[in-house]
C-alpha cells in the first residue's frame, strides 16, 4: 500500500471516528430533550375542560402526537447524520489524497534523481534541495 493511500485512509478514518461520535452524541441529547414529560400532560394544564373524560381525551392525543414526533425527528437526525458522516469520510478520504500528492512531490523528486544517478553511474549529478 502506497503512503499517499495510507494518509488518506488515515484523514478519512479519522474524520469517520470523530464524526461518528458527534452524530452519535447529538442523537442521544436529542433523545433525552425529547423524552415524555409527565407534567406536561396534568389537569392543571388542561385549562380548556375540567370534565375527566375531556381531559383523558387530550392526553391521548397528546401523547400519540409526541411520540409520532419523536420518533420522526430522531429518524431524520439518524439518517442525515449518517448521510454527513459518509459524505464527509468521502471528502476527507479526497483531500487526504490529495495534500498526500502535494507533500510527497519532493520526495518523488530525490527518489527519481537518486534513482538516475545510480542508474546512469554519473555521480557529478547532485539532488537539488
Amino acid at each position: 500500500m502506497s503512503m499517499r493511500l495510507r494518509f488518506a485512509l488515515a484523514c478519512a478514518g479519522v474524520f469517520f471516528v470523530i464524526g461518528t461520535l458527534a452524530v452519535t452524541a447529538v442523537f442521544f441529547v436529542a433523545r433525552t430533550t425529547l423524552q415524555y414529560r409527565a407534567s406536561v400532560f396534568t389537569p392543571q394544564n388542561a385549562f380548556w375542560s375540567t370534565e375527566p373524560e375531556d381531559y383523558e381525551l387530550a392526553r391521548s392525543f397528546g401523547l400519540a402526537v409526541h411520540a409520532t414526533y419523536r420518533t420522526d425527528v430522531l429518524d431524520n437526525l439518524r439518517n442525515a447524520g449518517v448521510l454527513a458522516v459518509l459524505g464527509g469520510t468521502g471528502l476527507a478520504f479526497g483531500a487526504g489524497w490529495r495534500t498526500a500528492g502535494m507533500v510527497l512531490i519532493p520526495l518523488r523528486n530525490v527518489t527519481d534523481t537518486a534513482r538516475r544517478i545510480v542508474q546512469n553511474h554519473d555521480l557529478s549529478e547532485r539532488i537539488g534541495y
